[in-house]
């Protein structure tokens, strides 16, 4: 018997670009779940694209909608695994619809009472809303780059941080790194000529508390062993503080600001 609420393949199809085109994304998951309005599953990962280009009214409605829905909806939750799946999915939407509204206290009460996200995203999750709350005083933590930033920015840190993406850094490390940019990048111009373009509106959401813009560099470096011009750049929700750059592949139809003037200003 053929399945009638959901379609696997189709399903993947339309989430494929979602890296490399969220926009194009969008479109194919709305087709599927207009084919598919069953498919909760499909339909939470959809509030995830409308988060990660900052539709967050449209994805808080769609949120609420399939929330109800799927508690009348026995045939699907008949289907344990999809449930479970679903459930995941739901968790996570809600925290970032929390987090892009600064309900810190909100997403520290929801992951006390889920058990279903990963160890690591429940520890940066809890440091991060209680630092931005005042009221981290725990002792023992560890002394991560992401931590750090978290609890006391430092551009001084950020700067060195971002070295490990350059060629003549890597060459004398031990470490892989799969992102990098040529050794004639003028890095150190670059970030105080991006800062003048963040924040703005072209950006997106892909994470809980940190947004990321694209630019154009031609021949930045290499993303995935394969060349590339654009370059992406992490920072924290709604501010300059830049968390870190990095070469980008698969990056042709992603929204970018072209900073090849710099190639011919002194």
């Amino acid at each position: 018997m053929l399945c009638k609420y959901y379609d696997e393949q189709k399903f993947q199809f339309a989430m494929s670009t979602l890296e490399t085109d969220p926009y194009r994304a969008k479109e194919r998951i709305e087709d599927y779940i207009e084919k598919y309005p069953g498919d909760y599953y499909a339909r939470a990962y959809y509030v995830m694209v409308l988060i990660r280009i900052g539709l967050f009214q449209e994805a808080n409605y769609e949120y609420e909608y399939i929330l109800l829905k799927s508690q009348s909806d026995n045939f699907y939750n008949s289907d344990y695994k999809k449930r479970q799946a679903f459930k995941y999915n739901m968790v996570i939407d809600k925290l970032k619809l929390l987090a892009y509204r600064y309900q810190y206290q909100e997403m520290l009460d929801l992951i006390d009472n889920r058990d279903v996200l990963a160890t690591n995203d429940v520890k940066y999750i809890s440091y991060f809303c209680k630092i931005r709350l005042g009221i981290f005083n725990e002792s023992t933590y560890t002394e991560s780059y992401r931590f750090l930033q978290t609890y006391n920015y430092s551009e001084e840190l950020f700067r060195k941080h971002v070295r490990k993406h350059m060629a003549n850094t890597i060459e004398n490390s031990q470490e892989q790194n799969d992102y990098i940019f040529y050794s004639d990048f003028p890095i150190d111009k670059v970030i105080d000529e991006v800062k003048k373009y963040i924040p703005s509106d072209r950006k997106f959401y892909p994470g809980y508390f940190d947004t990321i813009y694209y630019f154009k560099y031609d021949d930045c470096g290499m993303a995935e062993n394969n060349k590339t011009n654009i370059f992406g750049v992490v920072c924290y929700y709604d501010t300059n503080n830049i968390i870190t750059i990095c070469p980008v592949a698969n990056s042709e139809k992603l929204p970018y600001v072209d900073l090849n003037y710099l190639k011919y200003t002194e």
